[in-house]
């Protein structure tokens, strides 16, 4: 299981660079706006209140209140202070890279965005990133609780969903490429895979750690 999360790790990391090197190069131009007009095809004033929606879900004051929620219900409910901490750490660490890979990068907002919609640059998406991030934590989650299978299937492919339309919208409304969409995607995923397997490192050398103390000789007592 290890070795697979450090292939997955290196996997991602590579896509995200490649995926990088082609936003600098302006590779992907032509599959942006493809992928721009093919949404513009389910143009209407329905799907914009969907998609304002699913945007709502990606931006910074949901993720910071819903971030609080679950970090309070493990501090003071579960007393899981671990937990707490993780979620923590996941949405500082989400934002903090974003805003970092964003300053270096400094690619410019669609220029469709409508006006006043965003102020910061587009790369990667911050609304996919933060929705990522912690949706998917909310996945590892899940699959750590002791419900049936169905019920882990069906609530991670629900947040699944919700993680896709976020991208969506975020192309949808103008305020991000495609390219933007899958970099904070493959950014998020490195991420997550990267804070589980420190999480892994931790828990073997504390189990190490402890099995040394248990076989310790005991001293006979005079």
């Amino acid at each position: 299981m290890k070795n697979k999360k450090y292939i997955i790790a290196t996997i991602l990391l590579i896509l995200f660079v490649l995926n990088t090197i082609l936003v600098v190069a302006n590779a992907y131009n032509a599959v942006d706006l493809a992928v721009r007009d093919f949404l513009m095809n389910f143009y209407s004033a329905t799907t914009d209140k969907i998609m304002q929606i699913f945007t709502f879900l990606g931006s910074t004051t949901w993720i910071i209140l819903l971030s609080l929620v679950i970090f309070l219900f493990f501090l003071l409910y579960e007393k899981k202070t671990n937990f707490a901490f993780a979620t923590a750490v996941v949405i500082i660490a989400s934002t903090i890279l974003n805003q970092i890979t964003k300053f270096i990068i400094q690619r410019p907002r669609p220029l469709y965005m409508p006006e006043g919609l965003e102020s910061s640059y587009s790369y990667p998406s911050g609304h996919t990133m933060a929705s990522a991030s912690l949706y998917g934590f909310i996945i590892y989650l899940i699959c750590k609780t002791n419900i049936s299978r169905g019920n882990k299937i069906f609530f991670s492919s629900l947040l699944a969903v919700v993680i896709l339309m976020v991208m969506t919208s975020r192309i949808y409304l103008g305020a991000h490429y495609f390219s933007d969409v899958v970099g904070g995607l493959l950014f998020s995923g490195l991420l997550l895979i990267t804070l589980s397997i420190i999480e892994d490192k931790k828990k073997y050398l504390y189990n190490h750690s402890s099995a040394k103390e248990i076989k310790k000789p005991q001293k006979n007592k005079a």
